[in-house]
């Protein structure tokens, strides 16, 4: 939160790492999740059914803390954070998933081309993970497209890297619908018999994956592929997801209806049209905040304040977030 003032950094055009977020640098949202989907790093989809799960972040140090002595262990490109999935229980042995996705946007990008993923992967003890290709054409567009390229890979306690290509049909014939296109790689952490055709029988898996340091760039050749500064990876995920906190200075007369009134402009455009979340912090006096006129370059918010006088000045922090993950 409160990420004010981005500009967009320099001297990183030749990085072709089609995997934002891959490093697992932003976690705008938050540093843990319970819930599905989107809600702690970054452009990583957080997918589950009948499962006890916790998404959150893991560090290189020595004692795995945000305060140890940095140790990446091993892993290539110097990493100081990655992905941890602790999974707990589940209620269903033929419905439960885990998954973490990843959506590149634009369908055509790896139309009919061969896709290279490269990571790192680790477990509490030995199990399997599955990768999976997937194409979705949008709303109202072609069904998708499953079971592209899958590959069931074996994980041990220790860190191992994993490197495999993916060929993407072409989409010639297929109609594209009126919202985002996609490609997703599907990192498929636990499934039950319900997916056993997409996930080459991979089965329930009850412990912890970590995986780190995710590169995705056209193949099918190995290349070196140059580690994102944290400063591009929050550009990079801005179009997608923002949040900020500002302050506004309110009087008496703002008491009324039409409130103080401001423009939001986001620090990028939006990939599509965000859903716009608002709380009041630190409020003195009390507030209610209203967002309008919503595109995807900006909005509209209006602060109304209650429970002073008209002569009366006060402050209101606002907090809002710009969701527009496809």
């Amino acid at each position: 939160m409160g990420y004010i003032g981005i500009h967009q950094p320099s001297g990183e055009s030749q990085i072709h790492n089609d995997c934002i977020n891959g490093f697992f640098d932003i976690w705008q949202r938050g540093d843990s999740q319970t819930s599905y989907g989107y809600d702690s790093d970054d452009r990583w989809n957080n997918r589950f059914s009948d499962t006890i799960r916790t998404h959150e972040k893991g560090y290189f140090t020595s004692d795995g803390t945000s305060t140890g002595t940095y140790d990446n262990q091993g892993v290539t490109d110097n990493p100081k954070y990655f992905s941890r999935t602790i999974i707990s229980s589940t209620s269903d042995p033929v419905q439960n998933y885990v998954i973490k996705e990843h959506k590149i946007i634009d369908v055509q990008k790896y139309a009919g081309k061969i896709m290279r993923i490269e990571f790192w992967a680790r477990s509490d003890a030995m199990t399997n993970i599955t990768i999976e290709g997937y194409q979705s054409f949008g709303l109202g567009g072609s069904p998708p497209r499953r079971t592209i390229g899958n590959v069931k890979l074996s994980l041990t306690s220790s860190w191992k890297k994993f490197s495999l290509v993916i060929n993407f049909p072409s989409t010639h014939g297929m109609i594209e619908g009126t919202t985002p296109t996609y490609q997703s790689v599907f990192f498929w952490l636990s499934a039950g018999t319900d997916y056993s055709s997409r996930t080459i029988n991979l089965g329930v898996h009850i412990g912890t994956i970590d995986i780190a340091a995710v590169k995705i760039y056209p193949g099918p050749e190995e290349r070196p592929i140059i580690r994102k500064s944290e400063a591009t990876e929050l550009w990079n995920c801005l179009p997608y997801y923002e949040t900020k906190y500002v302050p506004y200075e309110l009087w008496g007369a703002d008491t009324a209806t039409t409130g103080r009134k401001s423009m939001v402009n986001f620090s990028r455009d939006k990939v599509t049209y965000p859903s716009i979340g608002t709380s009041l912090l630190l409020s003195d006096p009390t507030g209610t905040i209203v967002a309008d006129n919503i595109t995807n370059k900006g909005f509209r918010i209006r602060v109304v304040g209650s429970g002073f006088s008209l002569f009366e000045k006060g402050y209101v922090w606002v907090v809002w977030t710009a969701y527009a993950e496809i």
